[in-house]
């Protein structure tokens, strides 16, 4: 299960990397200002920061999730 976990948290980091790597290439540290003022790119942010939190909470909840009938 915790294979997965590093997996989930792999792709995470690969999205993030391919969503907002190129634009910190092209402008350097400076670009990020741009990119908070950007409607998108808060949105992707904000997903991405709540599939992290989803990532690390929900292993703990598989016990609840089998039944014993």
């Amino acid at each position: 299960m915790s294979f997965f976990v590093l997996i989930a948290f792999a792709f995470l980091a690969l999205a993030a990397a391919l969503f907002f790597g190129p634009h910190f290439i092209t402008y350097g540290p400076d670009g990020f200002r741009d990119l908070i003022r950007r409607g998108d790119a808060r949105m992707i942010s904000l997903f991405l920061v709540g599939a992290i939190i989803l990532a690390i909470l929900l292993p703990g909840q598989d016990p609840a999730l089998i039944s014993s009938v």
